[in-house]
Order: C-alpha cells, then structure tokens, then sequence
C-alpha cells in the first residue's frame, strides 16, 4: 500500500514519537510510506534517519490560520493524487482539519485519525472524528471514551521498537558522563510539564536519598517545567543525587537504559504509557500508577508495582525491596521484557493497523466501483 502518515510536529516526542515508530514499521512490511511533518527539528532528523519518503511542503498550523488550513488542503489534494496514495492517516486536529477540507466533497484515500490524547474530545475536535473513516485509539481507557463514536473507533495498543529498546542496550558512557556509574538508578521518562506528577517523584527521590547512599535518581527528558523542579530539587535537599538527561546529543535510548528501575505517573502525550512500554522493553520492573493507560502497562508483583494513588510513601514503599534484592529486580527486569515481546511490539502494532487499512482501502475501492 501507499501510505501518508502526517503529524504537525518537528520534534520527537508526544504524538510525534508513535507516528513515526508505525511509519518505520509499515515501512518495514513492505509499504510506501511518506512521511509529513514540520521541517527543522529532531523528527525530521529521525525520519531522515529511518529512510522514509519525507514530505516538508505543509504549513501545519497549530492555530486559527485559514489560509494555511486552505493551502494545506489543496497540497494534499496534490499530494495524493501524484503519489496515488492510499490511505491518509493524521495525527492531530490541525492535520485532520486540513485533510478533511481537501476531501470534504470527493475522497480519494481513506482518511484515518489516531486520537492520541487521554481525555475525551469535545466540541469541533469531536465532530471532525465524526468526519474520519477510523478513529484508532491506543489504549482501552481512551477507547472507552470513544464510545460514542461507535464501530468507526478501532483499539489498536502502542508498542515500541523491540529491536532498538533491549536489555543489552549500554549505558555505560551516559553514566560515566553523569556520575552514574556503580549506583542503582531509580528514575523516569517524562516531558518536563504539568500533569506528568514528577513532583511525587521526587517527594519518593528525597525520602529515599538519606536512607539509600547507592542510589541515584534520574529524570529523562526535558520541558518547561526543567527549572522549577531543578529548584525544588535543591529545596529538598536531593540535588547531588538527582541527574536530568536531557541533553538531545546523547542517545535516548541509552539515557533510557541508565535507569534501573522505572517510576510511571503518567500515560504521556501519546496516552499510550510509551515510556513505561520503553522500560519494560529494555528490560526493567516498572512502578506505575493504577490509572488510564498506565494499569494495563505492568503486571502487579511480576513485572513491577502498580500503586493507587501517586504519593511519594507509596512509591518509596514498592522501591525499597527491589533495592534490596538484586535478584528480584532482576527476575521482574527479565518478565517486564517477556510481557514487551508479548503485548507492546510494534511490529504487532504496524500489522493491525496493515489489517485496517487493507479493510478501508477494499472498502471505498469496492463503494467507487458499485453502480
């Protein structure tokens, strides 16, 4: 199949991350795949990178732009006619907005939306759903929230790249560099950003850090929240034994594999649990919150420690015995990666979404040659 998948984003992370792992991964069945996204930032990089058919031509816009909208629209129009595209699929409301003014009246490919969001759309983000041939939703919770929308809603689960995320992944140099080698790494894969709960991990970091000399925490990412929880790292008194890895120089998938054992409180932009998936498939037990995405990430006891509500008692509770024990840690590291192979591989995510748009593409073929 020919296949465009757009995202309005220039860098790696949210939404962006997913769309480009399935690209890969259709790329990888034998599809066509181009690839849109904004120029000028680490997507484009990546993209570049996996060898996609990269499109930079749309404008993308995030706000009230009409004619940007407009002239997205009839560059789509140009796009999937030239390339005799099969299936559009978007990833967000500013991409869906302009493909459904290109296709309003005809519809030469299937237009297919993921909703990567937890919370339920609403007003015109609902009704353009409405507009698409498939709505895929990459959790349960966000499919409930879905219901509405009836057979359109398709539950497809995220998956990582099992290939790149490994236990045998090094880390030696990105500890070595952050004074991480020899200590036992309590950490979490976030954007630095409200709702993300980080401040109960550190809360769990500090009650942790005069008990524990061998431990060091670690935050993986970056954001708009970096200085403010740098700051109140210093207030309680944890600075000289928590480390950002943010530095977009250094492998994320090593910085990744610095830590040891993962704390998830939050989905993600994505809604998928991504980070918590990535842990899992590099081989670490992972303590999450029993909410969203996030419940269905690990098994209770055997891949890791689910806890109820996001309080830094509850975290430091389930990390303690997994300190203590090298063994245990090791034997849910070795299950967490045995429920990756199983559930959250994207190659399984890439052949449901083959399935699907193999259906849509027969479908309108089948409505377009009816008499």
């Amino acid at each position: 199949m020919r296949i465009l998948e757009v995202v309005s984003s220039r860098v790696h992370s949210g939404a962006a991350a997913p769309a480009l792992a399935l690209a890969r991964a259709l790329a990888g069945r034998g599809h066509e795949v181009t690839f849109a996204c904004l120029p000028g930032g680490g997507l484009e990089r990546a993209a570049g990178e996996a060898d996609l058919a990269l499109d930079l031509s749309l404008a993308l816009p995030r706000g009230a732009e009409v004619w940007a909208y407009l002239s997205d629209a009839r560059r789509l129009r140009v796009l999937v006619a030239g390339r005799g595209l099969e299936i559009v699929h978007v990833h967000r409301s500013s991409e869906h907005t302009s493909a459904f003014l290109a296709f309003r009246r005809t519809r030469p490919a299937p237009l297919v939306r993921t909703w990567h969001r937890s919370e339920p759309p609403a007003g015109f983000a609902r009704w353009l759903l409405g507009r698409a041939d498939a709505v895929v939703t990459p959790s349960a919770p966000v499919h409930a929230a879905l219901g509405g929308l009836g057979p359109r809603a398709c539950l497809v689960r995220g998956g990582v790249g099992l290939e790149v995320f490994r236990p045998d992944v090094s880390s030696d140099a990105v500890r070595e560099r952050h004074g991480l080698a020899g200590k036992i790494v309590v950490g979490t894969i976030s954007r630095l950003k409200r709702g993300r709960r980080l401040e109960s991990f550190l809360g769990a970091a500090a009650a942790l850090a005069p008990v524990r000399p061998d431990l060091a925490f670690a935050v993986v990412g970056a954001g708009e929240l970096a200085e403010a929880l740098r700051a109140r790292a210093r207030g309680l008194g944890i600075t000289g034994r928590l480390v950002f890895l943010d530095d977009p120089n250094e492998s994320f998938v090593e910085r990744a594999a610095c830590i040891d054992i993962g704390v998830q409180l939050a989905a993600g932009s994505d809604a998928s649990a991504r980070a918590g998936m990535e842990l899992a498939a590099l081989g670490r037990p992972v303590i999450a919150l029993e909410r969203g995405a996030l419940a269905g990430l690990v098994e209770h006891g055997v891949t890791g420690c689910l806890v109820k509500a996001p309080h830094f008692s509850s975290i430091a509770q389930c990390i303690s015995p997994l300190v203590e024990d090298p063994a245990k840690r090791a034997a849910m590291g070795a299950a967490a990666r045995a429920r990756a192979e199983e559930l959250f591989d994207i190659r399984r995510v890439a052949a449901e979404h083959e399935a699907l748009f193999e259906e849509l593409r027969d479908r309108a073929a089948g409505a377009r040659g009816a008499p």
